[in-house]
């Protein structure tokens, strides 16, 4: 695995990811909750600066679908907050 770490902008509300709300996993089937480890592995190793093709390899999850996941964790709900993983 490649050791340099990757230098980006943070999109706003991704700093806060330690506060995100988790999911309650218990009542998840096993697929269901998998895919949601899977991207929560993916956002953290974004933001430990991982490059897009190891987070790939990690994880499955593309840039593209990375992006995305980014996005709809960042929106704001009505409160004004990031929606964070129920994005």
């Amino acid at each position: 695995m490649n050791s340099t770490v990757i230098n980006r902008r943070i999109k706003a509300g991704l700093e806060d990811i330690d506060h995100w709300v988790q999911p309650e996993v218990l009542g998840m089937s096993d697929d269901v909750k998998n895919d949601f480890e899977k991207k929560k592995d993916a956002l953290n190793q974004f933001l430990q600066g991982l490059s897009f093709s190891e987070i790939k390899e990690n994880t499955g999850i593309t840039r593209q679908h990375l992006h995305y996941l980014i996005n709809r964790c960042t929106d704001k709900d009505e409160a004004g907050n990031s929606l964070g993983y129920f994005g």
